[in-house]
């Protein structure tokens, strides 16, 4: 009897609060979630839903390519750094001038060299120059301009090429 007692007693625990509490079927629970939802968006014409996917893909690349460009440029940065070294070490020694001199030379040496007032550059003997290539044999035997000539006894000979 006291088991029936404590049955009779829960149920009534139950009875009481489920009618205190209104009745929400699983109908009401989903339309009450849904007037809480953000309404949908009104839908999108193939034109508007096209740039949107342009955009998104844009945003993308551009994403990838900051990265791309960033290791690209760890890369270059000692590459950069030689260069910058080997530039300020022709333009110390002077190299870099004397190799312009001496091709500013060689492009004008025919017409030059024909001047009465024409004055050697360096001491130097057997000084030779003309159009063309050194070489007769060669396939562009009428393009370019040469100078030779004897310094210190080696001879030395340059040749410019269109």
């Amino acid at each position: 009897m006291d088991i029936w007692l404590v049955i009779i007693v829960g149920v009534a625990v139950v009875l009481f609060l489920a009618a205190r509490k209104p009745a929400q079927s699983p109908l009401m629970r989903s339309s009450m979630d849904m007037s809480d939802a953000d309404p949908l968006p009104p839908p999108q014409t193939e034109d508007e839903r096209l740039a949107g996917e342009a955009a998104a893909v844009r945003e993308k690349w551009e994403a990838a390519q900051d990265t791309v460009d960033a290791q690209h440029r760890q890369d270059l940065d000692p590459m950069l750094e030689k260069l910058g070294k080997a530039r300020e070490l022709i333009k110390k020694s002077g190299v870099g001038e004397a190799a312009c001199y001496i091709l500013r030379i060689m492009w004008h040496w025919p017409s030059w060299s024909q001047s009465d007032t024409w004055k050697m550059p360096l001491p130097i003997t057997g000084l030779a120059g003309g159009d063309g290539s050194l070489d007769p044999n060669h396939k562009d035997r009428g393009r370019g301009k040469w100078i030779a000539c004897d310094w210190q006894g080696t001879r030395i000979q340059l040749q410019l090429e269109n």
